[in-house]
């Protein structure tokens, strides 16, 4: 079974909706730009998000085994805002340094009733494991390995929106360490699904993507030849 059926599998309930978010393959146009619209709908006039009751009487645990500043810290900003209960657990003093599973640890979390796993951790695929696992209870894959990282991705997307509605149109830039950057793996995958033709991957050779499988992509080495005439530039740490 291809990754983007397992996925699809898992994140999808059998009318379509999304239950988990767990990675963009598979997920189709009209997923992509409906959670787009809903983000657009919860920032202000100043670029700002509203108080908002959207998640009212939600509990949502972050756990991130990755150190993390900017995204645990505005996924709680964000969960605040549209008036979730927000739980950060700290891992550093959890039983899992007593060697308790990670399941175990999620399954004990859920019996408090927590709705939401917000995850980010090291290993490829651990958040589809946690899903396959765990009924009852959302997922939301905050980076996982070097395999995904679907609301950065989303985030990006939302950015370039503000800006060109028409992802059709425009060519975007990816430039930096692609091979081993969930950033990039999710970003091409949203580029592709929103419509982008052409999507330039600029990097040395031991860095570029091993993948492409796309007319819509094209890889560069020269950076100043990738970046010609180009309209959205992505740099990568």
């Amino acid at each position: 079974m291809k990754t983007d059926q397992i996925s699809n599998a898992v994140q999808l309930d059998p009318s379509g909706k999304l239950i988990h978010l767990l990675g963009l393959e598979g997920l189709s146009k009209e997923h992509l730009n409906h959670i787009l619209d809903v983000a657009e709908n919860l920032i202000d006039s100043d670029g700002k998000l509203k108080k908002s009751k959207a998640l009212d009487n939600m509990s949502i645990a972050n756990l991130f085994f990755e150190p993390s500043t900017r995204t645990r810290n505005t996924f709680e900003i964000a969960a605040k805002r549209t008036s979730a209960n927000v739980i950060n657990v700290d891992l550093e003093n959890s039983a899992t340094k007593k060697n308790e599973s990670i399941i175990d640890t999620m399954q004990t979390l859920k019996a408090m009733q927590i709705d939401m796993f917000v995850i980010r951790h090291k290993q490829n695929g651990l958040p589809h494991l946690v899903a396959e696992s765990i009924d009852d209870v959302s997922i939301l894959n905050a980076g996982d390995g070097v395999n995904a990282h679907p609301t950065q991705a989303l985030l990006d997307m939302l950015s370039i929106r503000q800006h060109n509605k028409n992802f059709e149109e425009i060519s975007v830039a990816i430039v930096g360490d692609i091979v081993h950057s969930r950033v990039a793996h999710s970003g091409i995958q949203a580029l592709k699904t929103l419509g982008t033709t052409d999507i330039r991957l600029i990097a040395p050779p031991p860095l570029q993507y091993n993948d492409v499988d796309s007319s819509s992509i094209s890889c560069y080495e020269d950076i100043e030849l990738g970046l010609k005439d180009c309209d959205v530039v992505m740099m990568l740490r």
